[in-house]
């Protein structure tokens, strides 16, 4: 029997493959490369951290990575908790392996102990039955089995010089937290987007997970029972205003349909934009907060709209406008949006059969309208309260 083995599934090619979402690609595993790792753990000159850390905060960025802020809490750790907030932050990457180590107490014997464990959990899963897991389990053990060991030195370290370690992350780190949650740190989760589908195997143990719609609540009260599962706090909008917010993609690529970076174009949202204006809504632009691009990218068609400050969040900037409409993609400030009682569109073409879409488990085809398919719908409520009301209780019944 493997001890603690669910590490060794927290990997979302062994998620998607579970699931039947995508088929495995074929990796390969740079041996001197995790020589290497190993080499500057055993060899790096690692300083003291002499602050009493009571909180870990991850936080996503827009290179798909993970900061770790290291945060000493006084007083007010129950204030600070609640609000998210944190002043003057010693941001450290989740993935700075290096840095990282810099605030723990290093012990080779320690080190030594975890290493000969996760050695055998090596041996043990090359006897492990043969099946499409295994082969994909095997193709990641030399990237798996470092860092397996770093974070569980770490956290353990962490967790012996720090009482009342608590960790709260943005996202569901699935490997770093799984190695948290095996040693018994208090995690909490608040999703600041839309969650994926997952295997039992390999998520982490939470002590709270919050999401944002009831479909993932449903998911996870059916998958997970024994864990504590609560939906995000979203205050609807009941004054509204003759308007539409359009979220932006990260990348004007992604929205061109132009052949050419310096003329962007997207007949479809701008099919919308004319729909809208037409019907004397008001159009508010607002770009992704980890855009690629900036507002003056887009074409001179665009200057002449509202733009929201890209630091705000989507629930942030509903909440500041008060829009009848939300367009987007597939994203989840659409879900955001009908959570507070605004009827979201996407600009997405169907069939919604793209790798994101399959994981996700809210269901767009049920919980937001399309602009192409559903444009009378759509039509009739610009036009009338009660048609309004009708399609906002169908996609949130």
């Amino acid at each position: 029997m493997i001890h603690n083995p669910s590490w060794l599934y927290a990997n979302y090619e062994v998620y998607d493959a579970s699931l039947g979402i995508n088929k495995p690609s074929e990796t390969h595993s740079n041996i001197i490369l995790n020589l290497k790792f190993f080499s500057q753990l055993f060899f790096s000159i690692f300083k003291t951290h002499s602050k009493i850390i009571k909180l870990i905060f991850l936080k996503t960025t827009k290179d798909k990575f993970s900061e770790l802020v290291l945060y000493e809490i006084g007083d007010h750790s129950q204030q600070v908790f609640q609000n998210d907030q944190f002043s003057n932050p010693k941001f450290i990457s989740i993935f700075d392996q290096k840095n990282l180590f810099r605030c723990s107490k290093f012990s080779i014997f320690k080190f030594y102990k975890l290493l000969l464990k996760n050695y055998r959990i090596a041996i043990e899963v090359l006897q492990m039955p043969p099946n499409n897991l295994k082969s994909i389990i095997i193709n990641h053990l030399f990237n798996s089995l470092p860092n397996s060991i770093f974070y569980e030195y770490f956290f353990n370290d962490l967790k012996q010089h720090n009482s009342g370690l608590r960790i709260v992350s943005s996202s569901c780190l699935i490997f770093p937290l799984t190695i948290a949650g095996n040693i018994g740190i208090d995690i909490r989760v608040k999703m600041h987007g839309l969650m994926g589908k997952v295997i039992p195997e390999g998520f982490p143990k939470l002590n709270k997970l919050e999401l944002l719609h009831k479909d993932e609540i449903k998911y996870f009260n059916k998958l997970l029972p024994s864990l504590d599962v609560e939906s995000s706090v979203n205050i609807p909008i009941k004054n509204k205003e003759k308007s539409v917010i359009i979220f932006l993609r990260q990348t004007l690529q992604s929205m061109n349909d132009s052949n050419t970076k310096t003329n962007f174009f997207n007949a479809q949202l701008m099919d919308a934009i004319n729909f809208f204006t037409s019907k004397q809504f008001k159009v508010i632009l607002k770009l992704h907060p980890n855009s690629w691009f900036i507002q003056e990218d887009l074409s001179i068609r665009f200057t002449k709209f509202e733009f929201i400050d890209k630091n705000h969040s989507a629930s942030e900037a509903i909440s500041m406008f008060c829009p009848s409409f939300v367009l987007g993609w597939l994203s989840s400030s659409l879900i955001e949006a009908l959570n507070m009682d605004v009827i979201p569109i996407t600009l997405e073409s169907k069939p919604y059969n793209s790798i994101v879409s399959k994981k996700t488990i809210v269901n767009f085809e049920k919980r937001i309208l399309n602009y192409e398919t559903d444009i009378h719908k759509i039509s009739d409520a610009t036009d009338s309260p009660s048609d309004y009301r009708k399609i906002i209780n169908s996609l949130n019944p």
